[in-house]
């Protein structure tokens, strides 16, 4: 099997003389979305997919109904892993099934999130059969140099030692560096130079949020629950994953407010998986803020964004960092 660099299609987006079957994978989010981007805009009929929100049923479908404005079906499926958890053996038996015998001028094309490839199922059959491209991430001697030659192309003179500076702030992270640089150059474009007073206006340090943090801030009801929710979108977070994570913790707070006054809490934590006392005094607090009354709220909240988002395309985004609004306004 041979492993080739993704930046090599992005150079040459053309799909058509490669294999049926296109895995992507790697730990380098912006160019997976770049390549995502050159594909849509060359291949115009093209279904995008995310794993988390899609079954084998579906993603047939797409194969077996030809389109109106194309001889060929191209089909990008993101967040694979998501896909592939949900599948039952015999649907595995035949998604690798399809993937072995993808009607020929269609193309089946798979976004992994993984940084190496697992020897085991679904993996091995997908090395075999298709042709695999890989994200890597850039070094750091190599994102502070691709740093260097954006500001030189623009025209714009800039010390070696703030180089550094941005890509610590920006944590050598291409997918959010390219706005915040961006935006840099908009701003120092007619002086053509940049200062450090410059880049501590106009940057927004990227910041690691932790989901877990996010989902103590939201059943505690802190009011910085909103910034964090949305560094964790800035941090690649999608609000499927997000929302999905909400319910899960939601279930273990009902769980508790229903068991506290008829078990032993011992026996109650053993049962919500909580082994920590950190685990057990973040749980305690977020019972004491929030009523059951909220959290079954919460509940057909979640159940209707999901509606709006899958059936009428609300924003997903936008949609619930709403909802959260309403939960701490609650």
């Amino acid at each position: 099997m041979e492993v080739k660099s993704l930046t090599k299609l992005i150079k040459f987006p053309d799909i058509d003389n490669l294999k049926n079957l296109i895995f992507i994978y790697g730990k380098e989010d912006y160019l997976k979305s770049q390549i995502i981007k050159l594909l849509k805009e060359k291949y115009k009929d093209i279904n995008t997919l995310w794993g988390d929100e899609t079954d084998l049923k579906h993603l047939l479908s797409l194969f077996s109904s030809s389109s109106l404005f194309s001889s060929k079906t191209i089909v990008i499926l993101r967040d694979f892993e998501s896909f592939i958890k949900n599948l039952k053996k015999d649907e595995l038996k035949n998604f690798l099934d399809f993937c072995i015998n993808i009607p020929e001028g269609d193309k089946l094309i798979l976004i992994s999130n993984l940084d190496k490839l697992p020897s085991k199922e679904p993996y091995k059959t997908i090395q075999n059969c298709g042709d695999i491209f890989f994200a890597k991430k850039l070094s750091e001697k190599a994102f502070l140099s691709s740093l260097k030659k954006k500001f030189i192309s623009e025209g714009i003179n800039i010390s070696d030692e703030l180089i550094v500076y941005i890509a610590n702030l920006l944590k050598n992270d291409l997918f959010y560096t390219k706005n915040e640089v961006e935006k840099l150059i908009l701003y120092v474009k007619e002086k053509k130079e940049i200062t450090k007073e410059d880049i501590d206006k106009i940057i927004y340090p990227k910041i690691e949020e932790n989901i877990f943090s996010f989902l103590n801030l939201l059943f505690t009801k802190n009011p910085d629950t909103i910034k964090t929710l949305r560094n964790l979108f800035e941090t690649g977070y999608h609000p499927f994953e997000i929302q999905s994570l909400i319910l899960f913790q939601m279930n273990k707070l009902l769980l508790y407010k229903t068991l506290k006054n008829k078990k032993p809490e011992r026996i109650i934590f053993a049962e919500l998986g909580l082994k920590f006392p950190f685990q057990i005094k973040q749980l305690k607090e977020q019972d004491k803020n929030v009523s059951k009354e909220e959290l079954i709220s919460l509940v057909k909240d979640l159940y209707l964004l999901e509606i709006k988002q899958k059936v009428y395309y609300q924003d997903i985004y936008k949609g619930l960092e709403d909802l959260v609004i309403k939960f701490l306004n609650g």
